[in-house]
């Protein structure tokens, strides 16, 4: 979160224009500190909200707000969880206002794969983690975003500078958690 956090202060107008936000699966540290900013009309959604504080039921695949409603949308570590995550990204510049953008995080990995055939067991021994459905790759992952429209740029924590990871150590999470993905509309 301190990566997000930190790329949001020093690489966009969030904090300082009048805006209105919708972020995924709410990380509580991330919520606390953007819903203190006056100047933004705050959402948040997960298809399990139970865990989350102020969310309500939404399913990034169909997510129930008009057209162009929004003029930020924050899913981060959200989307390797969806099996359609195409649809998913569709559904997230749909409701993207034009101008406004989208920040997409997942963690990323040398080559992507998917294999929808295995279960949860399975797919905690292909990917580590059994509630991802795909490992997704730098590449892969980029062309899905631009695939519906979004101009990506995407960001690493080489160049978001700021002391929230020790960028001596060289593991296989920080190595998968290198990038944010800023996706204009």
């Amino acid at each position: 979160y301190r990566f997000l956090l930190t790329f949001l202060k020093d690489y966009t107008n969030i904090f300082t224009e009048k805006i209105k936000l919708f972020q995924f699966a709410p990380e509580d540290q991330t919520r606390k500190f953007i819903k203190k900013h006056d100047n933004i009309e705050y959402y948040a959604g997960d298809i399990n909200p139970a865990p989350y504080k102020d969310t309500t039921v939404t399913d990034i695949r169909d997510i129930n707000f008009p057209d162009d409603s929004f003029d930020v949308l924050i899913a981060s570590h959200v989307l390797e969880h969806v099996v359609e995550d195409r649809r998913a990204i569709g559904e997230v510049y749909r409701v993207v206002k034009p101008g406004g953008f989208a920040i997409l995080v997942v963690p990323l990995y040398e080559k992507a794969f998917e294999d929808q055939s295995l279960d949860y067991n399975g797919r905690e021994m292909m990917y580590g983690i059994g509630l991802h459905v795909r490992l997704n790759s730098f590449a892969d992952f980029k062309s899905k975003i631009e695939s519906v429209g979004f101009k990506v740029t995407p960001y690493s924590f080489d160049e978001v500078l700021g002391n929230y990871v020790d960028r001596t150590e060289d593991t296989l999470y920080i190595r998968s958690d290198r990038y944010i993905f800023f996706c204009k509309k």
